[in-house]
């Protein structure tokens, strides 16, 4: 059970140098997003998919610029 509390908060540290510098998605393992997908279901957190969604479409992913 530590191994999944240990993977938990190196998941929620990454999630925030995500954010910080987008870069870091360049050359991720598919393994790895594979975790954030399935950590941000499990958390209910979704600000690296989102990242992710807005580098790759050029789609903001703000509420300011989703459709009514």
């Amino acid at each position: 059970m530590l191994t999944v509390a240990d993977n938990h908060a190196y998941l929620e540290e990454l999630i925030d140098d995500l954010l910080s510098n987008p870069e870091i998605l360049n050359g991720m393992h598919i393994n790895k997003l594979s975790q954030l997908t399935c950590y941000a279901i499990e958390k209910d957190d979704f600000r690296a998919l989102a990242l992710l969604t807005q580098i790759h479409t050029g789609i903001p992913m703000h509420s300011d610029y989703l459709p009514d």
